[in-house]
């Protein structure tokens, strides 16, 4: 699967039928870093959220 900036991963999708609604995760394959999040609502279906991880770092520094 590729996220919405072309970057492919693989997906997991969790179906939430409480609250009618289904997420899916991207990671990217080689780091196992999340890539993409998306929830859809299921009635009617429709994108509600989309957050991209575009970039990450670490440091070993305080401040």
């Amino acid at each position: 699967m590729t996220d919405h900036a072309g970057r492919a991963g693989a997906a997991v999708t969790f179906d939430d039928r409480e609250h009618d609604a289904q997420f899916l995760l991207i990671f990217d394959a080689n780091t196992g870093g999340l890539l993409a999040h998306e929830m859809l609502t299921l009635t009617p279906v429709r994108l509600s959220a989309y957050q991209m991880i575009l970039d990450t770092s670490w440091t070993d520094r305080v401040g």
